[in-house]
Parts: structure tokens; C-alpha cells; sequence
């Protein structure tokens, strides 16, 4: 919740011309229906409810808390995206980091992976990823912005999830968030932040289904391999094989059509090779 006045904040954007747009609900204090307002939960009422409103707080009378819960005895992992839709927010300032409040109890080697990516005319222009494991009490995250552009974004798209490495998550693990935030607003024409450099983003949307928009950027004109490998280290696409000039490039990747019926529900690898460049990511296809 914005807490500070109306006019303050007016005035504030006489004076320095950025954007008042803000993450939506970012103390998590507005809920409707169960679900926070601005936010897009997988919540299935009334068969389960993973992100619920609880009033164990880092400040205010309320905070996100999201449950692996069991339906049908299969674990259902917590997930919540920013927008009421899940398509993010309107957005269209340079932060320079990403931070935020939380607590976790973990079982099993669960985590929670988030991500705040920045968006212009459809591309990746600015990204921030968190993995954040077991907090016995409010713990503060914050991760740097990488921006590869110094055009400004038009929106903004916040994720987080509970994941596991083994591709299966654990009941009993539960993560609180609160107070979310971007600071320390930055001009990347100032500071000097080149437009390309070797850069392998995380996938958006993620999890997906049955498509994803990978974004990359290399520095120089390379011979560029980007593929896409299941956790036993076999190849289950090649999106791109092939020499590339300098610049940022996005490659769709849909699981819809024949190929795509033969992989399952999980976690994938997808590797970005630029000469001896190497980058890696994981995401998940949830059907």
C-alpha cells in the first residue's frame, strides 16, 4: 500500500518528472475475495488455495503467505504474479534494485525463486532474480536491476514461486512476503550502462504454459547456440544455431503442436552459448 499522501506524491512528480506508478499492493494490506488486490494468485476455490492473507506482518496488520498445499495428494506450489491478471503493472522508471521482506520454513530443499523484470514494447529491457531459502523470522531481500537499454520500460512484472531442484515441492513449506519495493532510481544514460553485453534473461512468463519469450543479448557478433535441456541433460530443442550480430534478441518457445506433447509438467535447463560465452536458466512448464 502507498503510504505516503496523494499531493505529496504529485508534487514529487512535478519536481523530478519520473512516473508515480508503483507496485501494486506491495505491503499486501488490500485483499478482496481472498486474493490480494493488484496480484494474480493460482489460487482454485474452493479445491485449495495456496497464497492466503495472514496477519503475521513485517509492518501493517497484513502479509502474503503462500502454503504448498496437497490436492489429490499431489503437492500444489504457492505462486502469485503482480496485475490483476497476472500481466504485470504499468511501469516506467529506472530502480536499481529489487528488495522486499520475508520468512520461510522450508522442507525438502524447497525455495522460493522470484523475479521483477522490466518491459518495452513487448521486450526485456531490465531483470532482477531472487532464490530464497528457510528465515525463522522477517528477513530483508535485495537483489540489483541489470538493465541492458537505456530506453525506459512501459511496465513492470513481478513472480515468485516455490520451487525445488528435484522438481518436486514438499508440504509443509511456507513462505511470508511483505513490503515489497524498487529504489535507488537510477539514469542508465548517465551511468554509463552499455545497451548490449552477454546476457541470458529469465524467461517470461514463467512458469508458462503452453508459451514463453526467451531474451538474450551478446556483445559482439557471435555464433549463438540456444537450447533447451530436461534434468537429465538431454536436448529437448534447439531455438537457436546460428551466427547473430551484437543486440538484444527474444525467441518464442511453445510446447503447443506435436513436440511439445512429449514434455511433462517441470523444471528445464535452456543454455545460451556465444563463442565462450555460457549461460544458464532454469524455468518451468506447469499443463
Amino acid at each position: 500500500m502507498i503510504r505516503s499522501s496523494i499531493l505529496f506524491l504529485l508534487g514529487i512528480f512535478l519536481l523530478t518528472g519520473f512516473a508515480l506508478a508503483q507496485i501494486p499492493n506491495p505491503g499486501f494490506e488490500d485483499w478482496t475475495n481472498g486474493n490480494p488486490d493488484g496480484w494474480f494468485p493460482n489460487n482454485i476455490p474452493p479445491l485449495y488455495s495456496t497464497i492466503t492473507q495472514t496477519s503475521s506482518a513485517h509492518s501493517g496488520s497484513s502479509a502474503l503467505q503462500g502454503t504448498v498445499v496437497s490436492y489429490f495428494d499431489t503437492p500444489i506450489s504457492p505462486l502469485i504474479l503482480s496485475g490483476t491478471d497476472g500481466q504485470g503493472f504499468p511501469y516506467t522508471s529506472h530502480p536499481g534494485s529489487f528488495h522486499g521482506f520475508y520468512k520461510m520454513t522450508t522442507v525438502g530443499g524447497d525455495y522460493l525463486s522470484g523475479y521483477a523484470v522490466f518491459i518495452k514494447n513487448g521486450q526485456f529491457i531490465g531483470s532482477a532474480y531472487i532464490n530464497l531459502g528457510s528465515a525463522g523470522s522477517y528477513t530483508e531481500f535485495a537483489t540489483d536491476i541489470t538493465w541492458s537499454t537505456a530506453d525506459n520500460p512501459d511496465s513492470a512484472q513481478i513472480g515468485l514461486i516455490v520451487v525445488n531442484d528435484n522438481d518436486t515441492v514438499h508440504i509443509g513449506t511456507i513462505f511470508y512476503l511483505d513490503d515489497l519495493n524498487f529504489s535507488n532510481s537510477v539514469d542508465v544514460k548517465q551511468n554509463g550502462i552499455t545497451p548490449f553485453k552477454f546476457e541470458l534473461a529469465q524467461n517470461y512468463p514463467n512458469p508458462f504454459n503452453p508459451s514463453t519469450v526467451i531474451s538474450y543479448s551478446i556483445p559482439e557478433q557471435s555464433f549463438v547456440s540456444l537450447k533447451i535441456y530436461n534434468l537429465l541433460g538431454q536436448e529437448v530443442a534447439s531455438l537457436v544455431n546460428e551466427e547473430k550480430s551484437a543486440g538484444n534478441y527474444k525467441v518464442d518457445f511453445s510446447t503447443s503442436g506435436a513436440a511439445g506433447d512429449n514434455l511433462a509438467s517441470g523444471i528445464y535447463i535452456y543454455r545460451l552459448t556465444a563463442g565462450d560465452l555460457v549461460q544458464t536458466k532454469k524455468m518451468m512448464l506447469l499443463k
